[in-house]
């Protein structure tokens, strides 16, 4: 295996940090344009985030960071409201994701070709192979300053500079500003840091207080914003207080086995595809078992992450105990597992006899890698119920758009009231005022003039057949009192083979033209 590992890194470029990231770009190249090709539609997370960005505010919602909605704000700068946006930050967010994975990993195995290999297993995590295709917003931006974190971690614990633990601050902040629950992976990795001397020392060193700083001042715009929201924070309490005994109860019994699935879940197929072809893998987790308390003089990077793996569930286990929080699923793993899979991949490094082994490894990677694209095609294109229910990609927006153009609106104001139609809406409209009916924590500044139209778009299947409350209060805002009935207007869906209206998409539509 060492002559396999030391040929590769002489004889291929693609063993390198320069390697990884171009392989990295062209599969994300590939995977944007085969999307931006097939559907004009946006993603099921990007259509509210397309909203939010009118404006860029110092917080957006309570549940999560507003460090996606600041990225895409920049990018639509040059970009515009368009697709291409979207895709464009989200296989840059990949591609980062693969390239610190790459250089934790190389300095945990010990190895260029290992490192590589783990940076290209995520592409065997179906949360990252898959799901990051057609969701994930906030979520990769905290897969990215998750791994970015443990990377500068390391190098604290390598070289404990002063530029060291202010990029450690950095990541961090950033990372809070993703998603809350990056908290919890920094509480986890703080605890299994106090685990071995070496990692205290320079954890639990006067100079973390850096880092502190910096994350807080990163953070600082967001928390103002926050402290501001008092119906957010009262609600906030509500929630807590409202943990009666029948439902705690009945998230307890919910929530042990999800304890259990989800990681697995989080992890799947990459922990079984690790565990058939490396098959002394299995053997390896009980050594680190039996040895986990066990330290050397120097850090053990290993020893780290399985320490990380044991206390996230111990993690998982107290918030299902103490709050009675049940919502264990695998999408929400990231935080708690991600740093896992550089553990499993230091499991199969030992467990590997010879070069044959990883050879077939980087075959199953690549043959799962390309098999993504049929089954997208699948769900971009055909639209049956093997791939979709709603088949959302498939809506007809774009004829939506076009009858309203040719009712005369282009500027003004339009609430959709789905979060679909609105941010689909802004494609087509970019220099209208678009609201989003059912998400009221951000209404866009009234920069309504006049004399513009005003267009009220919702689907009676979802919405109902009358026009939404919000709506009413946005019109009467506007200084809008007469409203005539809405108009319904029905478009049939086009298909590469089905005949055209084998499905309609309906909406109700109020259009008011006060010029």
């Amino acid at each position: 295996m060492r002559d396999f590992e030391e040929t590769s890194t002489q004889q291929h470029w693609a063993w390198s940090l320069k390697g990884v990231i171009a392989i990295a770009s062209f599969y994300g190249l590939l995977h944007g344009l085969f999307r931006g090709l097939s559907s004009p539609v946006i993603g099921q997370d990007d259509v509210i985030a397309n909203v939010y960005v009118q404006t860029l505010e110092a917080g957006y919602a309570a549940k999560q960071g507003p460090i996606y909605e600041w990225l895409l704000w920049l990018v639509q700068l040059v970009t515009g409201p368009a697709g291409a946006s979207f895709l464009f930050l989200k296989y840059a967010l990949l591609t980062a994701i693969t390239a610190f994975f790459y250089l934790s990993a190389k300095r945990v195995l010990q190895s260029d070709v290992w490192a590589v290999l783990t940076a290209f297993s995520l592409s065997l995590i179906y949360q990252i192979g898959w799901n990051i295709h057609e969701g994930v917003t906030h979520t990769a931006v905290l897969t990215c300053f998750v791994i970015a974190s443990f990377w500068a971690y390391l190098r604290i614990m390598e070289r404990g500079r002063f530029g060291d633990y202010v990029l450690f601050g950095v990541f961090a902040g950033l990372g809070m500003l993703s998603k809350h629950t990056f908290g919890a992976y920094f509480l986890i990795l703080a605890a299994a840091s106090m685990m071995q001397a070496p990692l205290r020392r320079r954890f639990f060193n006067p100079r973390i207080l850096i880092s502190l700083f910096v994350a807080l001042a990163i953070m600082s715009p967001y928390l103002w914003w926050l402290a501001t929201q008092s119906d957010v924070l009262l609600r906030a309490a509500g929630g807590m207080s409202g943990l009666a005994s029948t439902r705690y109860l009945n998230g307890l019994l919910f929530g042990l086995p999800r304890l259990i699935v989800a990681p697995i879940g989080f992890l799947f197929p990459l922990i079984f595809i690790l565990a058939v072809m490396f098959p002394g893998s299995l053997g390896q987790v009980m050594t680190a078992w039996r040895g986990g308390f066990k330290f050397g003089p120097e850090p053990d990077y290993e020893r780290l992450i399985h320490h990380m793996t044991l206390i996230a569930f111990l993690f998982l286990f107290l918030a299902l105990i103490i709050f009675g929080i049940p919502r264990f699923f695998a999408r929400y793993m990231h935080p708690f597992f991600l740093v896992t899979v550089i553990g499993l991949v230091a499991y199969a490094m030992r467990a590997c006899r010879d070069g044959r082994q990883i050879r077939r490894y980087m075959l199953v990677m690549i043959a799962l890698a390309v098999a993504v694209f049929p089954f997208r095609a699948g769900y971009l294109f055909v639209g049956a119920p093997l791939f979709c229910a709603k088949c959302r990609q498939m809506v007809p927006y774009q004829p939506l758009a076009e009858w309203l153009r040719v009712q005369g609106f282009e500027r003004g104001t339009l609430m959709g009231g789905f979060r679909h139609v609105a941010g689909n809406m802004r494609l087509y409209f970019p220099e209208a005022r678009i609201i989003s009916l059912k998400n009221p924590v951000y209404v866009p500044p009234t920069k309504h003039q006049s004399g513009q139209p005003i267009v009220v778009v919702w689907n009676p299947a979802t919405d109902g057949e009358l026009l939404p409350k919000r709506a009413k209060t946005e019109l009467e805002r506007l200084g809008v009192t007469a409203i005539e009935d809405p108009q319904t207007l029905r478009i049939p869906w086009t298909h590469s083979w089905k005949p055209t209206g084998y499905r309609h998409s309906e909406w109700r539509i109020l259009f008011i033209n006060p010029g």
